[in-house]
């Protein structure tokens, strides 16, 4: 009898730690989809946190007005401007064609962007190879395609997106497509 009260209570006691464990996860915000705190530097400027296997070579960004952050090369200096009222993020690398543009406009339009939505705004348009994706921890729906301008920039990475009442229009050269990714993946909304 004495060992049935034994695996009696082991088995208890073992459902109560894998709770307790759900719980704890839970209030870290590992499973509830909750990103991790905004922490600040010495000067009080917000910085993103970064996951682990980018951390090296890579920081934060935060917009100082629009509700959004994400990681990029440090090779990559932003800077941030208005022009006609849409906030620019402009990344720019030393090397010609390593940069990223963040275009953000105030957008009241509802719904999903499309292909047929784009190129109704703007006809001509070129729109190759779309995809639709989520990114960032919010998982934001968002089209993603390949350009070409035919001028100076060439083919370009695209990323459009609706958050918070602007559109995003990210774009890259072709070059840049592995680390647009990869900064599309830190993408938070603050």
């Amino acid at each position: 009898m004495s060992s049935n009260r034994t695996i009696i209570f082991l088995v208890g006691f073992s459902l109560l730690l894998f709770a307790l464990g759900i719980y704890l996860s839970v209030q870290a915000g590992w499973w509830s989809g909750q990103e991790s705190p905004q922490s600040v530097d010495s000067t009080g400027s917000p910085q993103v946190e970064l996951p682990a296997d980018i951390l090296s070579g890579w920081e934060g960004y935060a917009h100082p007005e629009l509700p959004f952050a994400f990681a990029h090369p440090k090779d990559l200096t932003p800077s941030t401007f208005t022009d006609g009222g849409a906030e620019i993020v402009l990344l720019a690398g030393k090397e010609p064609g390593r940069e990223v543009q963040i275009v953000a406009s105030v957008f009241d339009n509802s719904g999903s962007l499309t292909v047929e939505r784009i190129q109704k705004d703007i006809p001509g348009m070129a729109i190759d190879e779309p995809q639709n994706v989520l990114i960032g921890s919010a998982r934001i729906p968002a089209l993603l395609f390949w350009s070409n301008d035919g001028a100076s920039v060439g083919k370009t990475r695209e990323l459009w997106f609706i958050q918070d009442g602007y559109l995003y229009q990210v774009t890259a050269s072709a070059e840049m497509d592995e680390t647009l990714a990869k900064m599309m993946e830190t993408w938070r909304v603050e």
